[in-house]
């Protein structure tokens, strides 16, 4: 008897982690104002169901949504559950289960999401038989067009495109970093609200970079500009600052209450609103030579 409600017990979690799953694409899919949210929570049930019953059935999990999410969105979708949020899940779950240390298993997630990301890139750029630039141009258009006419789109497409273009590797790295980063810390709070055994790397509020090499790479990224690979770096630093300013901002806000919906909403807050991203970098510019956090304190 008791064997038989465990059997059962596991095939709900099973069913109810696919669901949930498919409902998160649901919500991306249709209404395009949660995808930032989505997006945070999307590896959890991949998680759970693999720590809950093994990699094998987590695996099975992922296959059994991309395919009910190939048929009722799209074919993309279907590799968007596989190569994306399925894939990151699935790294985060195994080197949970392999008990590796707080360190090891966030930078793994990042590793994950930054893979996803290019792996997804190429192939929604050179599957169509297309180049960078003009993939690149085709997306903006689909995007721009019912907000913009011909006419305002291609001054803003020679300005702004080339950019892009150049800064492909560092965008698709960072939004992979963020997108793991995010990724790692929801789940791992669910995991503590769950009580699971689970130890969770120390908080972005406490992160600080080394000043020189940072600054180094800020400076002569710009200065060498020119350089795409030197560009890219400029960029990278760039977003490391941010980071330690995001950080600086995340702290005040935990000085002033332990409230997590007040952490999450400063989240949001930052992707969210367009200036917000500007302020923490000239914060982390700052605190890469003066330590805020001790003066807030």
């Amino acid at each position: 008897m008791a064997e038989q409600e465990e059997k059962s017990d596991r095939r709900l979690q099973f069913i109810i982690s696919l669901l949930a799953v498919v409902f998160l694409t649901f919500l991306n899919f249709t209404f395009p104002i949660f995808t930032i949210a989505v997006v945070i929570i999307w590896p959890l049930p991949v998680v759970y169901l693999s720590l809950k019953q093994g990699q094998r059935r987590a695996g099975m999990m992922i296959i059994g949504s991309a395919i009910i999410n190939g048929l009722l969105f799209s074919p993309l979708m279907s590799m968007v559950t596989v190569v994306g949020f399925g894939f990151i899940g699935f790294v985060m779950a195994g080197a949970l289960r392999e008990d590796l240390s707080a360190r090891k298993v966030l930078i793994l997630t990042v590793v994950a999401a930054s893979l996803s990301n290019l792996i997804l890139a190429a192939f929604l750029l050179f599957s169509l038989d297309m180049g960078i630039q003009q993939g690149l141009t085709e997306m903006v258009q689909e995007l721009a067009d019912p907000v913009m006419g011909e006419e305002e789109l291609s001054p803003m497409l020679e300005m702004q495109l080339r950019l892009l273009t150049r800064l492909l590797p560092a965008f698709l790295i960072i939004s992979g970093s963020l997108t793991g980063i995010l990724n790692y810390y929801f789940v791992h709070w669910f995991l503590q609200v769950k009580n699971f055994s689970v130890e969770t790397y120390s908080s972005i509020a406490s992160w600080r970079f080394p000043s020189v090499p940072v600054s180094l790479a800020v400076v002569f990224g710009l200065l060498f500009r020119e350089q795409a690979i030197m560009f890219n770096i400029a960029a990278l630093a760039f977003f490391v600052v941010f980071l330690q300013g995001f950080g600086v901002g995340l702290y005040s806000v935990g000085s002033w209450t332990k409230a997590s919906l007040f952490r999450w909403l400063y989240i949001l807050a930052v992707l969210i609103i367009p200036v917000l991203p500007m302020v923490m970098l000239g914060i982390g510019l700052i605190d890469l030579w003066i330590d805020l956090r001790q003066l807030i304190s």
